[in-house]
């Protein structure tokens, strides 16, 4: 019985692609006979494929080996964002590889990874946390209402409280800047004094951040989990 189902369902779809190729080969003739009529001669050049516009999807490259730890993206991160004294969007935990004995420290710049699953957005109860323009997650303070729901969530640790707004915060990828001639140039990325930051399309895979991804393998801190926009070299 299973069989005969299947090629009854492939049999209907046959007679469907058929039907439709018959409609399509009668709108051609109509069209032929609509453009002799009008004394225009025949082509015969097929319609050019418009190329579909590609999304934008910004993430960025930190490459860890790099950083010193002097807080220039920190401060820079503050003044960008005006934000009060303990209010930081970017940590620095000591994260641990390797086996023991042979275990090694090192500091690493953690901050919003933007994902394309965001943990944070699916727990808001008010949608205030939600993906914007060029997938960047943002927070509409206006609908926040701090319930830390999102900062539990957050697997990355890099939401906020603002005790001065009452709202709960994160990195913003400087969505300000998006869509002006300075998009790709943040705040945290100019401040890095040894070019341990690269941010752009990570859809296009001519843009500098994503050449560099492929070049240093560089891979989100917890992999596949959340669909992590940020990239870290280690």
């Amino acid at each position: 019985m299973r069989e005969k189902s299947l090629w009854t369902r492939r049999g209907v779809m046959q007679g469907a692609a058929a039907l439709a190729a018959t409609a399509g080969l009668g709108m051609t003739g109509c069209a032929m006979e609509q453009a002799l009529a009008s004394g225009a001669e025949p082509t015969g050049d097929a319609p050019t494929a418009q190329e579909p516009e590609r999304d934008v999807r910004y993430g960025m490259l930190i490459d860890a080996r790099k950083c010193v730890g002097c807080d220039a993206c920190l401060r820079a991160c503050h003044r960008q964002n005006r934000l009060p004294e303990g209010v930081d969007f970017i940590h620095f935990p000591e994260l641990k590889s390797g086996m023991a004995p042979y275990v090694s420290t090192q500091v690493v710049p953690v901050q919003c990874a933007h994902c394309d699953d965001a943990p944070c957005a699916t727990v808001c109860p008010t949608g205030a946390t939600h993906k914007g323009e060029g997938g960047i997650v943002e927070v509409d303070e206006n609908r926040c209402i701090g319930c830390k729901y999102c900062m539990a969530a957050c697997p990355y640790q890099a939401r906020v409280a603002n005790p001065e707004t009452g709202t709960v915060d994160k990195c913003r990828f400087c969505a300000s800047k998006v869509g002006t001639d300075d998009e790709l140039r943040i705040s945290c990325v100019e401040a890095c004094i040894n070019h341990a930051r690269i941010f752009g399309d990570l859809n296009d895979p001519d843009s500098e951040v994503s050449k560099a991804i492929r070049t240093h393998h560089a891979q989100p801190l917890l992999g596949d989990l959340t669909q992590a926009k940020t990239f870290y070299v280690r």
